[in-house]
């Protein structure tokens, strides 16, 4: 890991750590694993990381230890020997604090009842608070090694939508394509798919995120599809809809709607901007159309190390946008029994605007 890398990991537990001291925490409990990765660098699937003002700590098993002591550093490597709860408590015992936060999110039940037995047990008087705000938005803004990663998940992604574009022809089923798509991202340098390929044509083009079948593409059909790509942990998150042949008028008029809701959304996006704007910018120009009714998700959403992140895009979000932030501008139109429509950018976003960072074109592309 390269030395500056190490210092981002540094300063993000530390900007943490100042926000759990104003919240009167004296450290934290980190399960979920977007979060532990964010602040530890941690990729393994199993284990918790204890931040306090003294040190920062993993708990884990055998599996990762090696692999952990590598991926970071700054971090000390305990292995909890089958008993994490317990291996936690003792550690936060030595200090004795009066309040830890634990992410109440992102622990089961169980997790959680064995975790106060044993603190019952050892040191009665510490309390385990569900972290709140405090830990709210802790990964909205992006860093220079977080927007690398991300752009390099677009251009995967990107690179594997063009070179299926000879797969999707009349004939081909939904299923073929989605697997087509999957094993290009993979082959272009995608470590995962950031989910599972949505590859829908014909009526089913009003599922919003309908799975691939082995229903065939045909002549006047539109064919949507929703992809992303993992690089080093980070997700791109990409829709685009195509047409074979000539699709009827009716469906050209909801592609043309929802591309100029698209493109109004991503020009209304900049910092301080609400996330409740930008999604008016896109629902108003398909209500004023006249489909309305059929747009019932939200404009878009946060991706990082997730695929859904802080902001969510929609109606009531009276959240400012903040620069440094990547977020989804993907409206859709969907009408049962006739088709539907979505198309979808990775955008950034900035102090003056928004940066594009998905380039595909987004005119009506028309296969045969």
């Amino acid at each position: 890991m390269e030395h500056e890398e190490r210092e981002y990991f540094r300063s993000r537990r530390e900007r943490l750590l100042a926000r759990l001291a104003d919240a009167g925490f004296y450290g934290a409990l980190i399960s979920r694993p977007e979060d532990r990765r964010y602040l530890s660098g941690f990729t393994g699937s199993s284990g918790l990381l204890l931040l306090t003002r003294e040190e920062a700590i993993l708990f884990t098993d055998f599996r990762y230890l090696e692999q952990a002591g590598r991926e970071c550093p700054g971090v000390r490597v305990v292995d909890h020997e089958r008993k994490p709860e317990e291996a936690v408590v003792r550690a936060v015992c030595t200090s004795r604090p009066a309040r830890v936060a634990f992410q109440g999110d992102a622990m089961s039940v169980r997790a959680y009842e064995r975790l106060l037995a044993v603190t019952r047990e050892v040191c009665p008087e510490v309390r385990w608070e569900d972290a709140g705000e405090a830990l709210e938005g802790l990964r909205v803004r992006k860093d220079p090694p977080e927007l690398a990663k991300i752009r390099r998940a677009v251009e995967i992604a990107e690179a594997a939508f063009r070179a299926v574009l000879p797969e999707i022809r009349p004939g081909r089923t939904e299923r073929q394509v989605a697997w087509a798509l999957e094993r290009a991202m993979r082959e272009a340098g995608a470590e995962a798919t950031a989910f599972p390929p949505i590859v829908v044509s014909g009526v089913r083009g009003s599922l919003p995120h309908g799975m691939p079948t082995d229903k065939p593409l045909a002549c006047g059909e539109l064919v949507t599809l929703d992809f992303g790509a993992v690089y080093e942990g980070y997700v791109s998150d990409l829709t685009r809809t195509v047409a074979l042949c000539d699709p009827p008028e009716a469906l050209l008029r909801i592609y043309e709607t929802v591309l100029a809701a698209q493109l109004r959304a991503v020009a209304r996006v900049r910092a301080g901007v609400t996330a409740e704007e930008v999604d008016a910018a896109a629902r108003e120009t398909i209500e004023r159309a006249g489909y309305g009714k059929y747009f019932g998700h939200a404009t878009g959403h946060g991706i990082g190390l997730a695929v859904h992140e802080d902001p969510t895009i929609g109606p009531g979000r009276a959240t400012p946008l903040k620069a440094g932030s990547v977020v989804t501008i993907e409206p859709g139109i969907y009408v049962p029994d006739l088709g539907g429509v979505r198309i979808e950018d990775d955008v950034l976003v900035g102090e003056s605007g928004a940066v594009l960072l998905s380039t595909l074109p987004k005119e009506l592309l028309r296969l045969r």
